[in-house]
């Protein structure tokens, strides 16, 4: 059985969407083509998913390219010390870009590396999909019975505020003013006036005073 969920306020986190906006902008500056291109890399939709999970079909990639490109063959021992040298380099600095890469977007796991793309500028993006659930993110739920008790009990206790602004309007003595029933007090706390109470009947001051 599914547990029961209620919404309590959208977009409660608005600081969630300011950090991705924040985490993406760094991560198309961490990833780019010419970067990539160092390993013999194109920055792709597939590239992108796989260093956001991990990047094991990437590292092997690049793995396989540096040994073709750099280790293979016969080669005069200064060169093959080198190539080695070079090789270790370019594949410590892929490494550590793929890793910052995804440390990047830490705060967003919960969003699929499936939903992040290339488009055809070249640019990163977040399909509609992971928009959808960045924005569900950001939303207030509670989903304990005891949350959801409290939260019922409160909504009851507004609906009878509401009332009693009715009764006390309909006599003249309007909430929150100086003849109000109800009055405000610092920390967003509502409290019944009992003096202005006495007045909310046809033939009370302010009815008087209409």
């Amino acid at each position: 059985m599914k547990q029961k969920r209620i919404l309590i306020q959208e977009e409660y986190n608005r600081r969630l969407g300011y950090n991705f906006h924040v985490a993406i902008g760094k991560l198309r500056e961490t990833l780019t083509n010419e970067k990539l291109g160092e390993v013999g890399l194109t920055l792709d939709s597939e590239a992108l998913r796989d260093i956001l999970s991990g990047g094991g079909e990437t590292e092997a990639k690049v793995r396989e390219m540096l040994n073709e490109q750099l280790l293979s063959g016969y080669q005069l021992p200064a060169v093959k010390r080198s190539n080695e040298g070079l090789a270790e380099k370019l594949l410590k600095d892929f490494l550590k870009m793929a890793a910052a890469a995804k440390s990047t977007m830490s705060e967003f796991r919960f969003i699929p590396a499936e939903c992040f793309y290339v488009d055809g500028a070249g640019r990163i993006e977040l399909d509609k999909q992971g928009a959808d659930m960045l924005k569900e993110a950001s939303n207030l739920y509670i989903d304990k019975p005891e949350q959801i008790e409290v939260y019922n009990q409160a909504l009851k206790a507004l609906d009878e505020v509401k009332k009693l602004e009715g009764m006390a309007s309909k006599y003249k003595c309007t909430s929150f003013g100086s003849r109000g029933v109800l009055a405000m007090i610092p920390g967003n706390e509502i409290v019944v006036r009992p003096d202005n109470v006495v007045e909310c009947h046809p033939d009370g001051l302010w009815m008087r005073a209409r």
